[in-house]
């Protein structure tokens, strides 16, 4: 009874508090684990290339890799947070005064009246002041809601810096991370396929999926949203809007959103610039978001994963918004991740059921 029973239940019951133990240990360095094996999955083959021209000198080649990565992807981004962070506060401030110079809405409402003999845009005028009318029903204030929202990302982008602290930590251990990734992660990949639960060459095989699927999270959704928001922000710069630089940020957030995307972002900017008179303005706003950004994806998307997309694009896109609504920045990766090894071991099921069974010959009489 203890031997068939109970010491197979304490023996599972003492493998999971230990895995829980060790991942209480490394749950704080998790991010930074995550971000540096994404990097090096990304990077791998120019460091195979750089350690080929240092005649195999690894631990060289790992450190002029790391610096290469702080040069092209740590300083722009902390330039990124910084700037946006600024321009969240500029334009934060900016609604507070354009709240505090009388009623925006009766403002707005006398503007589109304007537009009614207009072509193309009386109906969407009239559109526009009913629902603006409806808004105004307490008394025809600029809506508080909105204010908040802004001081929320505000916020946000505030709390990354002034948690410095923290930030440098998880930065030194990314790269310290990414360091030994670079110089052991052959190694450290053969020990995991030899200790996992598979056969070594269905452990490859996913092992090869999940660099697959990090390359195109950051190909098909991380390049995508960059370009699109480039060229957003550029739409608002060039349109004399407020805070290009925040707003190009949050429209290459929002191409993650199906369908619409983008238009959650600039298509206000471009009612905006209308009811302030810029008519020509917003309808060149309107042509070159419409066009050039909202069709970014459909053309960026596929030239820059090409064929070899191990997830189709709503799983990725599932994957992608899914894991950050779960883990945070960090669930870009993580969600994907998580899809392509449980699609991985559903088929592995599946192909262990559907296995023909060898069957032995009847033994001689």
């Amino acid at each position: 009874m203890y031997r068939k029973i109970i010491a197979p239940v304490i023996a599972c019951l003492l493998i999971v508090l230990l895995g829980w133990l060790v991942f209480r240990v490394i749950k704080p360095f998790l991010p930074a684990i995550g971000w540096a094996l994404a990097i090096t999955v990304m990077t791998f083959p120019m460091y195979k290339r750089l350690r080929h021209a240092l005649w195999e000198r690894s631990n060289i080649a790992a450190l002029l890799m790391v610096v290469v990565v702080i040069l092209v992807m740590v300083i722009p981004a902390i330039t990124l947070v910084v700037s946006l962070s600024r321009q969240a506060a500029e334009f934060y401030l900016y609604i507070e005064n354009l709240i505090t110079h009388g009623n925006f809405l009766q403002m707005a409402k006398i503007k589109l009246g304007m537009y009614y003999s207009k072509p193309f845009l009386g109906g969407l005028a009239g559109w526009l002041i009913e629902h603006i009318s409806a808004l105004d029903q307490s008394g025809g204030t600029f809506p508080e809601d909105f204010k908040s929202v802004v001081g929320s990302i505000t916020g946000m982008l505030s709390s990354i810096i002034s948690n410095a602290f923290h930030f440098v930590i998880n930065l030194v251990l990314t790269l310290f991370v990414l360091f030994v990734f670079y110089t052991k992660g052959e190694s450290l990949l053969e020990e995991m396929i030899s200790i996992a639960p598979l056969p070594a060459n269905r452990a490859r095989e996913l092992a090869s999926r999940c660099g697959s699927v990090i390359q195109s999270v950051f190909k098909s959704v991380v390049l995508t949203a960059l370009v699109e928001g480039i060229l957003g922000g550029l739409g608002f710069w060039v349109a004399g809007l407020p805070s290009p630089l925040l707003f190009g940020a949050l429209i290459g957030v929002s191409t993650l959103v199906p369908y619409i995307g983008t238009a959650l972002v600039w298509f206000p900017g471009v009612l905006y610039l209308i009811l302030i008179g810029n008519t020509w303005h917003g309808i060149g706003l309107f042509i070159w978001c419409s066009i050039v950004v909202s069709n970014g994806d459909h053309l960026l998307r596929p030239l820059l994963s090409g064929t070899d997309d191990v997830l189709s694009t709503i799983p990725m896109l599932v994957g992608v918004v899914g894991g950050a609504f779960a883990f945070g920045f960090s669930g870009l990766i993580l969600g994907p991740l998580t899809l392509v090894t449980s699609l991985f071991l559903l088929e592995e099921y599946h192909y262990e059921i559907t296995e023909p069974q060898t069957t032995l010959p009847p033994a001689a009489p």
